[in-house]
């Protein structure tokens, strides 16, 4: 026979089958099972075993609270998917079994703790969508809440450029076959559907905004209703969209940015490593996309250089 800690466990891994469950219990999150072995494999912890009912071990591997972010972190850079699950109610204050309930989950693209993101590297979410021979493209850094789109000709250039970690698609078939990051296939949304979803989040103003491109309002809405399902407390820093601005910006794909020297690779120097005198992750950051990204109108060249003098 189980005991109650347990069948809640169960009940809860059930509903995250595809993800680690990190298991909050007091200043631990536990792992239970074949997640304990993945955990202790992948992280070099120590496999211990928890006796859960009568005549009933499981397999055990734990991480203190305030180191957690950093595990989750490695696991999502595996390539892993992490359900954070937290105790809903302070135990000194629940009779019997504390609430348990998974508040968010950790994917490649939704990383936003500064221990778990690369310092100079963002973590793009992006969506790619087709509608009528229209091709809409959405990157977002949920760590900043930043959210751009652009109707493109082509997805190659632009998946190149931002190399998400995570791409989401409703056709695999869309996603270019150079690209390899993890690709989240995602059932249609239907474009009136996704119009409510978009005028919720941003406001009647952001229809006015992109226009009539229906690719672009559909891949807006896949990122929305994703977010609700693995992270929903990050859709309050989602304020407002701003468009690519491709006529401002000089297209570079990422071999060419590579043969430049202009990002680092293994064992070179680079453009991006010798202007690095940022302060801190952010402006790191910020500095790498300036860089993927160089402005061709001379009025904005002329604007950030003001600024940065």
């Amino acid at each position: 026979v189980s005991t109650p800690i347990r069948r809640q466990y169960l009940d809860l891994k059930e509903k995250h089958q595809d993800s680690i469950l990190f298991f909050r219990l007091g200043d631990f999150y536990e792992t239970f099972d074949e997640d304990a072995e993945l955990v202790s494999s992948a992280l070099g912890i120590v496999l211990t075993s928890k006796p859960m009912g009568k005549g009933l071990r499981v397999p055990l591997a734990g991480v203190p609270f305030h180191s957690m972010e950093t595990h989750v972190g490695k696991l999502v850079e595996l390539g892993h998917r992490v359900a954070i699950c937290e105790q809903m109610a302070d135990p000194s204050s629940v009779k019997g079994l504390v609430p348990r309930d998974v508040v968010r989950i950790v994917t490649a693209g939704t990383i936003t703790n500064e221990a778990a993101l690369m310092r100079d590297r963002p973590s793009y979410l992006a969506v790619l969508v087709e509608r009528d021979s229209n091709v809409g493209f959405v990157v977002a850094d949920i760590a900043t809440g930043d959210v751009r789109f652009s109707e493109i000709d082509q997805a190659a250039p632009e998946i190149s450029s931002f190399n998400p970690a995570e791409l989401l698609v409703e056709e695999e078939s869309i996603a270019p076959s150079s690209f390899g990051s993890v690709l989240v296939p995602r059932p249609v949304i239907h474009f009136a559907v996704a119009q409510k979803i978009v005028s919720k989040q941003f406001g009647e103003i952001a229809l006015e905004i992109i226009g009539s491109n229906q690719a672009v309002i559909v891949a807006l809405g896949q990122l929305i209703r994703y977010l609700e399902e693995v992270y929903p407390a990050s859709l309050g820093a989602l304020q407002r969209i701003r468009p690519l601005a491709s006529n401002t910006i000089l297209g570079v794909d990422r071999r060419t940015l590579t043969n430049l020297d202009v990002l680092p690779s293994e064992n070179k120097h680079s453009l991006f490593t010798a202007l690095n005198k940022t302060s801190t992750a952010m402006g790191s950051r910020l500095l790498r996309q300036w860089l993927m990204r160089p402005l061709r109108d001379p009025r904005l060249l002329a604007e950030r250089h003001d600024s940065v003098e």
